[in-house]
């Protein structure tokens, strides 16, 4: 599924305990990290993207796949695509997700900030707006 062109798109590096957060700008030319949520649940999680989703105007969703090396699925990308399905029910956005290998590595020898998470989260929505 593809995203909006015009709008906010939210990237997420979803996780069981953290979760990456970037958000580009409503032309789709920028994006930004935010902070990570830290969360215990899918439920907690779903509450705290309601506040970003919602106060952005949030257009789309992308988040990222953790396949392994080889390119197979793995028990955490199960885990990203039943979030993710979730996510997408309960906001009703059109969601796309995408091969996030390699993005932490990238993130790491970039290491603007202690936010990993979101450097990937925004790495992923850089190579998407590309």
């Amino acid at each position: 599924m593809s995203l909006p062109n015009k709008g906010k798109i939210l990237s997420l590096d979803l996780g069981t305990k953290r979760t990456g957060v970037a958000l580009s700008d409503p032309s789709q030319r920028v994006a930004f990290p935010r902070d990570e949520i830290e969360h215990d649940s899918l439920e907690s999680l779903i509450e705290s993207l309601s506040v970003i989703i919602e106060s952005e105007k949030v257009v789309g969703i992308l988040v990222g796949l953790p396949l392994t090396l080889s390119g197979t699925e793995s028990e955490q990308t199960r885990i990203a695509k039943e979030y993710s399905g979730k996510i997408s029910e309960h906001f009703n956005l059109p969601i796309d997700s995408m091969d996030e290998r390699f993005t932490t590595q990238e993130a790491l020898k970039k290491m603007q900030s202690k936010t990993v998470d979101s450097d990937v989260a925004q790495i992923l929505l850089v190579h998407y707006l590309c």
